[in-house]
């Protein structure tokens, strides 16, 4: 019975130290992970500081609206605008990944999309688009690892003078509601930054008229996984469902999509970042 008693207070003794190990251990891990979640929510930050404010898309264009979802607390997904010489540009971008390796990203999509408008100069989507691959190429060309990380991408430039839009896009299209048809300008099947780098995009041009409404979209929406199958949605279903939509107020189609994202999804969990940019000429 001594003997018993020995070993099982050894035994005791031992448990006891482990426990403590693995309470040591629990509190430097929850440290790490707080110190992680600390760096993402100031990246997420920094990401918010260089995307434009819901305000500067309604100043823009006064009828339209902007859903944007990150997945992760920062995003792959990013919108970008800006005005030269009454000409409004603007466009919806995807980039590999999502969460931090799709937010810094992002922040090269960014400053390539500004450098070619306000240093180059460029005025011409599909010269824009050029430029953004090669300046997304450069950023990891040198590296010694191949690097294939990219973006899909839909950009539009509108004459606010005679509602002109050019459009070029990579992988990504624009839909246009009219008179309860959806019009669709395709995207040229290649990504941003690791394709023929000398090929120019294809650009198109439409007349707009008063009551088109233009959608602009990753493709985070469509490719939700949820209903009773638990599949994607699709492009197709997603697209009809804009065109039912398009003669609804903006913000009140804005709400609508949220809401049937969240029914379809149900209890599952959002499956990539979604944006998606309305606006109605």
């Amino acid at each position: 019975m001594y003997n018993r008693f020995r070993v099982t207070r050894k035994q005791k003794e031992v448990i006891e130290v482990q426990k403590a190990e693995v309470e040591e251990k629990k509190e430097q891990v929850e440290a790490k992970n707080h110190e992680i979640l600390e760096s993402i929510n100031y990246a997420k930050k920094l990401q918010t500081a260089v995307l434009p404010p819901a305000k500067v898309v309604k100043e823009f264009f006064n009828d339209s609206f902007l859903l944007y979802l990150p997945r992760d607390i920062v995003s792959g997904d990013f919108y970008w605008m800006e005005t030269k010489n009454n000409i409004s540009y603007f466009a919806v971008a995807d980039c590999t990944g999502h969460g931090v390796p799709g937010a810094m990203l992002s922040i090269i999509g960014l400053n390539g999309l500004n450098q070619a408008v306000n240093e180059e100069y460029l005025t011409q989507p599909k010269d824009i688009l050029t430029s953004l691959s090669k300046t997304v190429n450069r950023h990891f060309e040198k590296s010694d690892a191949t690097v294939r990380d990219g973006m899909d991408i839909c950009l539009c430039a509108l004459n606010n003078d005679g509602n002109e839009l050019a459009y070029a896009g990579a992988n990504n299209p624009i839909w246009i509601a009219r008179n309860g048809e959806m019009i669709i300008l395709k995207a040229d099947r290649r990504a941003i930054g690791h394709d023929d780098l000398e090929r120019e995009f294809t650009q198109q041009q439409i007349q707009l008229k008063e009551g088109d409404t233009l959608y602009l979209s990753s493709d985070g929406y469509q490719d939700q996984l949820g209903g009773e199958k638990n599949r994607k949605m699709m492009t197709k279903v997603f697209r009809e469902r804009l065109l039912k939509l398009s003669s609804e107020p903006m913000e009140q189609q804005r709400s609508v999509l949220i809401s049937e994202l969240d029914d379809w999804k149900g209890e599952q969990d959002q499956t990539d970042d979604v944006c998606v940019m309305g606006i109605r000429i």
